[in-house]
């Protein structure tokens, strides 16, 4: 076999043998990583069962010793006759010498719950019910109870057994004991450990014997490592525990497991962190050894190679000696196949589809094939040719022998389309092409004529063009309504804009939008507000003249072009007109829908010289009729155009200004006018514009609500007030609250308590310094999980109130779910009073309200010395409004405190 042959595929196979090494490589790597990671992980495991069995241990060991000294008649005798003469020093002391149960104390509980008896002191007789939840359950039910709980001892193992007197209960027997022999029995199996007491029992331990904290976590065992307090905290391990239960640190060659322990309500208390060397964790057995892998698949690659070039070279043998007997057989039969190649040649051609006829010079048939003779105008063009006696075409020949003769004539291809009925009347189209036959002098010897049926490829012709026109119609029509699309509406607005202006005509832009729309698709589903679309576009079209166009653009958004306008007449009517048929109820199967629509009109050439200024125009016009109650229309004015750029303009802004930090805190104080005293602060924010100045919020607020910079912006305003209620608490200027303001996209922010949580840490900001004003309108939305968030901040002992109270739709039922602490009421009801009665009724009837349901309340807006007799009269003495003081800064503020301004 020549060497040039074997070249390619021993290139091949070195390739393969390439790729598969190289797959072996990353294979044994990535096997020794997962061998590895199951180590660690069952390492982890096995730490945390052990720490398991040895807290189930301990627990065992000190309920077996409270059941044993339980039963001590003189313990029963001291109980029943109330005598103290009880002591357990040398049997605690035998225990500790000659066992590992040390650091144990017994306490011994009568059957009212007080403490009879307490290993580590003097005390007696205090009534301890209240405070303990087990005891409680132990005095209603006497039974075993295991616990483990924080408190002036550490983190302790409690075991509590009944003490009964001939079926009597009189008394409860608890041995008590530390975790540190747990702690002890781990690192003599070399396990260091942290164990932290979860961060809402800080308030509960007030004197521990050891006063180290990790963050708001008490270190249980204070003879923990330091260097393992800093890990967990570099590492995030608070925070990374709740989702896994280990963690490797590579740099200090440390697996790092996790335990948690609840209390006995379910609810977390311990975290405990347990400390492993990796060097004591063997993973060498588990390795992979890639070298041998590499040397057997070079064997394999080597043996299957030399089998490969044995095969070849006896295969291209084998294929020379076929290749000659094949040669020897093919000279036979082609010299069989020249004597009938006549015969031959006529059955490949019957065995074409298409009509086939060669001519030779006297328009004779040398060959026809059965496709040919069933055409009716080839047999009669056979039956001609049979039957005369000159080779002269006449003008009344067949087409089939007169385009033959033409293509003697010219010596080039010619073509023509013949036609014909078959028994059953149906229409047949038959393509034929006449091509010449030379010879090596170029001369024409004979011609063959293919017939090639066209009758389905002009059937799928038509069927093309079909489509064409139904993708043009796609391409410029609304699939759901069949309405013109966005293109199709733009290319007409722009037409009849070029013949307004020749003729000098006016043209009007409608844009609709469908009022609340939304609320069918989330109510309903997207089908019925599909069909609500459908039922809308008809109603539009019928409202219409035939010279006009309705569009959909997308969405509940319609257009309608209103050409050739006489009048503004013109105009009304059919908006009006509009306005009238769709507010007419729609009724699909059982449902019944209510729509309306907001309807903005532009017109050329007044507002707009082209479709794009018109089409903006007419948007802002809609917008406008929203905010005008809905279910109205408006025409375009210049000053919308001037409002809709100034929002543009504070938009831009605000987003600027939350990076340079332009915001101002001002604050204004609330007094309790029977005292005149300060008893709060409201917390209001200022833009200080670097151009326009002092930007009063009623002007950038509603933008970032709408734009979504309303979080951000509450933020820096929650920081900010924090850090100054923080400063004066501190100093000692003031014990009252500071009320910030959150709103409704803020409480729906999913990481808002989270953030409040961080700025409170990092301000070290008290919760029972700080007050959130919520609006009616912000619980009203998703009221459900507003009423669950308020619950969780009012937990923290952060005072919530309602602000701008009594301008809402808030119903006494939710009002009563809510978690307040205060109403606000209105200054819209204070301003007019005492003279506007409805406004008097109605602040009357607010603080009635609030009384009855034991809520603090405010009046704001407070301006003369009438507004505030009457709320006063009525039971009201919190107040807030310029008759004691407009906002002022922190400086001004802080003078106020300290008495110099």
């Amino acid at each position: 076999m020549p060497q040039k042959n074997l070249i390619i595929p021993t290139l091949f196979s070195l390739l393969i043998l390439s790729l598969l090494l190289v797959s072996i490589h990353f294979y044994t790597e990535k096997r020794t990583e997962e061998v590895t990671r199951e180590k660690y992980e069952n390492k982890a495991l096995e730490v945390q069962n052990l720490v398991d069995t040895l807290i189930q241990g301990q627990k065992d060991k000190m309920t077996f010793i409270a059941l044993s000294l339980a039963q001590d008649s003189q313990l029963k005798d001291a109980l029943l006759n109330q005598n103290t003469q009880l002591s357990y020093q040398d049997y605690l002391k035998t225990l500790s010498q000659h066992s590992d149960l040390k650091n144990l104390w017994l306490h011994i509980v009568d059957n009212t719950g007080h403490s009879f008896y307490r290993s580590w002191t003097d005390k007696r007789g205090d009534n301890i019910l209240e405070k303990r939840r087990d005891l409680q359950k132990m005095l209603q039910e006497p039974t075993v109870i295991e616990t483990i709980s924080t408190g002036i001892f550490d983190m302790t193992f409690k075991s509590s057994v009944p003490i009964y007197d001939n079926d009597r209960f009189i008394g409860v027997f608890e041995v008590i004991g530390k975790f540190n022999s747990i702690v002890e029995k781990l690192k003599s199996r070399h396990i260091e450990s942290v164990l932290l007491a979860d961060k809402h029992y800080r308030d509960q331990i007030k004197f521990p014997f050891s006063k180290r904290f990790l963050n708001d976590y008490y270190l249980v065992n204070g003879q923990a490592q330091t260097a393992h307090l800093q890990e967990i905290l570099d590492h995030n391990l608070l925070t990374y525990s709740q989702s896994h239960h280990y963690y490797i640190d590579t740099a200090d060659q440390q697996l790092i497991s996790f335990f948690k322990l609840p209390n006995i309500d379910g609810e977390p208390m311990g975290h405990f962190f347990f400390f492993y060397p990796l060097d004591l964790i063997d993973v060498s057995s588990q390795q992979l050894k890639p070298f041998n892998l590499y040397i057997y698949t070079i064997l394999v690659y080597l043996f299957l190679l030399g089998g490969y070039f044995y095969w070849a070279n006896k295969n291209r043998t084998r294929e020379i000696f076929e290749f000659n007997r094949h040669l020897s057989k093919t000279v036979d039969q082609k010299t069989q196949q020249l004597s009938t190649q006549k015969y031959f040649l006529q059955n490949v051609i019957d065995g074409v589809s298409d009509a086939v006829t060669v001519y030779d010079r006297t328009l004779s048939t040398s060959l026809m094939n059965h496709a040919a003779r069933a055409l009716p105008e080839l047999k009669l063009s056979q039956h001609l040719l049979n039957n005369r006696d000159t080779v002269t075409i006449q003008d009344n020949e067949p087409p089939a022998l007169k385009l033959a003769a033409q293509s003697f004539e010219s010596g080039r291809s010619q073509k023509t389309v013949l036609h014909y009925l078959d028994p059953q009347l149906k229409k047949h189209y038959v393509e034929l092409t006449t091509t010449p036959i030379k010879n090596s002098r170029h001369e024409v010897t004979s011609v063959i004529q293919l017939g090639h049926e066209i009758t389905n490829y002009l059937d799928i012709q038509e069927q093309l063009q079909q489509q064409k026109n139904d993708l043009d119609f796609i391409a410029y029509h609304d699939p759901l309504t069949d309405l013109p699309n966005r293109i199709l509406f733009l290319d007409r607005l722009n037409q009849a804009i070029n013949q307004a202006q020749r003729n000098n005509e006016k043209i009007a832009l409608l844009f609709i939008d469908l009022d609340r729309f939304k609320e069918i698709n989330d109510s309903f589903g997207h089908n019925s507000g599909d069909e609500v679309l459908i039922v809308c576009a008809e109603r539009l079209q019928s409202c219409i003249r035939k010279i006009d166009t309705v569009a959909r653009l997308g969405g509940d958004e319609f257009t309608i072009l209103l050409d050739a306008l006489k009048s503004n007449n013109v105009i009304i009517n059919i908006v009006e007109k509009i306005i009238n048929h769709l507010s007419a109820p729609i009724y699909l199967g059982d449902d019944v829908f209510h729509v309306t629509a907001s309807i903005g009109i532009s017109l050329f050439p007044n507002d707009g010289q082209n479709a794009e200024q018109l089409l903006k125009n007419a948007d802002a016009a809609m917008y406008k009729a929203k905010d005008d109650g809905k279910n109205t229309y408006h025409f375009y004015t210049k000053e919308m155009t001037e409002q809709a750029f100034e929002r543009i303009f504070m938009e831009n802004n605000l987003r600027e200004a939350l990076n340079r930090n332009e915001f101002e805190m001002y604050y204004q104080p609330q007094y309790d006018s029977n005292t005149n005293e300060i008893v709060g602060f409201e917390a209001l924010v200022r833009w200080n514009h670097p151009e326009r100045g002092l930007i009063p919020p009623q002007q950038f607020i509603p933008v970032a609500e709408e734009t979504g910079l309303i979080v951000p912006l509450g933020r820096q305003i929650i920081d900010m007030a924090t850090t100054a209620i923080a400063e004066w608490q501190r100093s000692g200027l003031t014990k009252a609250r500071m009320a910030i303001n959150v709103s409704a996209k803020q409480l729906r922010d999913a990481s808002f308590t989270q953030t409040l949580s961080a700025i409170l840490d990092k301000n070290q900001c008290l919760p029972e310094w700080l007050e959130l004003e919520i609006t009616e309108s912000s619980v009203m939305k998703n009221t459900e999980h507003t009423i669950k968030l308020l619950h969780q901040i009012r937990r923290r002992g952060i005072t919530i109130s309602i602000d701008d109270f009594g301008t809402g739709y808030s119903s006494l039922a939710y009002l009563k779910k809510l978690p307040i602490n205060k109403v606000k009421i209105d200054r819209s009801f204070i301003c007019n009073l005492p003279e506007d009665k409805d406004d008097a009724e109605i602040t009357k009837a607010i603080i009635s309200m609030s009384q009855s349901l034991n809520l603090d309340i405010i009046a704001e807006g407070i301006e003369t010395d009438e507004q505030r007799a009457f709320v006063n009269s009525e039971g009201c003495y919190m107040i807030q409004g310029y008759l004691y003081s407009k906002p002022v800064t922190y400086d001004d503020m802080t003078a106020k405190l300290k008495g110099e301004a």
